[in-house]
């Protein structure tokens, strides 16, 4: 069971660190798009502490689903 946390854990907080660095370029690169193409006025409010806090919530709810799933499922025994 705790091997099953532990790389649960692992992989989930690897693809939010991932997906929060492409999200926060991703808008950096779309907002610079729209004030250059367009003359768009954007504000760019790309809070690197939102961004951290949100990912380790994300993270954290997703380990704690995972972890609880995993304990259920790791104690029961196997049917022959």
């Amino acid at each position: 069971w705790r091997a099953l946390a532990c790389e649960s854990g692992l992989l989930i907080a690897s693809g939010c660190l991932i997906g929060a660095t492409f999200g926060l370029y991703g808008q950096l690169f779309i907002t610079r798009a729209l004030a250059t193409a367009l003359g768009f006025p954007v504000v760019n409010s790309a809070g690197l502490g939102v961004t951290v806090l949100i990912t380790a919530l994300v993270s954290g709810v997703a380990v704690a689903v995972v972890t609880l799933v995993g304990y259920r499922a790791a104690g029961v025994r196997p049917s022959v």
